[in-house]
């Protein structure tokens, strides 16, 4: 990722982030999607998103084996696609 397309998160209450890119906010509300592994005591899991705009976000989150989100990989969020 270059130095220009880095985010930075304003505001996390995960699974809403704010976090801006580029100098423009999004704001998205994060869903579980997909199980990634199972770790038996925790699972990586693919959570996916739209922001305002209607662009599609997905990140890495770990979770409990109780399904309780327990940390989120920032250096994994991505657009899925560009709308705006």
């Amino acid at each position: 990722m270059s130095l220009e397309n880095k985010i930075k998160v304003t505001k996390s209450n995960f699974p809403y982030l704010e976090f801006k890119q580029g100098g423009k906010l999004y704001k998205v509300d994060f869903e579980y999607g997909d199980e990634i592994d199972n770790h038996g005591h925790s699972s990586d899991v693919y959570y996916e998103g739209e922001d305002q705009y209607g662009n599609k976000w997905h990140v890495d989150v770990v979770t409990s084996f109780t399904g309780d989100i327990e940390d989120w990989d920032e250096d994994t969020l991505q657009m899925e696609n560009n709308k705006a």
